[in-house]
């Protein structure tokens, strides 16, 4: 019994962690969704402050599929995965949202003595006033080399989430843009098709 209460424990802390994305070649692109963690904020007050401190008695949802498409909400959601840089390039990385219907976005890039990064955006800010005036949401991801971050993402949208996340190397987000509005029709289309249809 001692045993089963042990290996229960066991897989209860791992089940707990996030999805890490390892960010080790520049060429490939990465699409967290599978193993991201999401909370949907009923009581609309929840502060990152909060979600640190109480962040292992929440309850955070494991995303099981590989799109994070979730039912319509009025209220706040919070995502959250771990990034870690073990590229042998000195390069930067962009983060996306291949979305353009989010009212109000909040990024925090958080290391692990706490401090962090916060980028706040959303359908209220004009495209020529955001980080990279595109439709689509675009972010410099400042992280150190070797060094894991947790992400957390806040958003709000009346109706249904669509999340695809997308982390590529700057290179990569130069030579993509020319086809960006095209990428973000088709892959919206098939999240709106998987959602309807799962």
């Amino acid at each position: 019994m001692l045993l089963l209460i042990l290996l229960f424990s066991i897989q209860s802390l791992f089940a707990s962690s996030p999805i890490i994305i390892d960010l080790k070649n520049h060429s490939k692109d990465y699409f967290p969704s599978k193993g991201v963690k999401y909370l949907e904020d009923k009581s609309n007050s929840l502060t990152l402050e909060n979600i640190l401190k109480k962040r292992k008695t929440l309850p955070f949802k494991e995303n099981k599929k590989n799109i994070i498409a979730l039912k319509r909400t009025r209220n706040p959601l919070w995502f959250h995965f771990k990034v870690i840089d073990t590229s042998q390039d000195n390069k930067k990385w962009i983060f996306e949202l291949n979305y353009t219907y989010f009212s109000t976005i909040d990024i925090y890039y958080i290391k692990p003595n706490k401090t962090f990064t916060h980028y706040k955006t959303g359908n209220f800010k004009p495209v020529q006033k955001r980080q990279y005036p595109y439709t689509i949401f675009c972010f410099d991801l400042n992280i150190k080399k070797n060094v894991p971050y947790d992400i957390y993402l806040r958003v709000t949208k009346t109706g249904p989430i669509l999340l695809p996340i997308r982390i590529q190397s700057y290179r990569n987000f130069l030579k993509s843009d020319r086809n960006g509005n095209l990428f973000v029709g088709i892959f919206t289309g098939i999240m709106i098709i998987m959602a309807i249809y799962n």
